[in-house]
């Protein structure tokens, strides 16, 4: 008898592939663990944007902070200059 297999790549016989008997599992339980794997894969990617947007924030504020300094320090010379 000749070997074939189905979607889950199971081992069944062509003769049962061909007249439709193939049994493809428990679709209800396939399908939970596959949102549960689409859950997890989610979760995660929606972790690695959170901690991106951490280090922008962190990064703008460094870059804010420095360009406010900067101006309070010409400033500073500006009024310097002038007395």
């Amino acid at each position: 008898m000749e070997s074939c297999r189905d979607a889950n790549a199971n081992d069944i016989s062509c003769d049962e592939s061909i007249n439709g008997r193939v049994d493809i599992g428990d679709p209800v339980k396939d399908s939970g663990e596959l949102d549960v794997d689409l859950l997890h894969a989610f979760d995660s990617y929606v972790e690695d944007i959170r901690d991106g947007l951490i280090i922008s924030r962190m990064v703008n504020d460094s870059i804010i902070r420095g360009m406010v300094n900067a101006v309070e320090q010409e400033a500073a010379d500006k009024i310097a200059q002038k007395e």
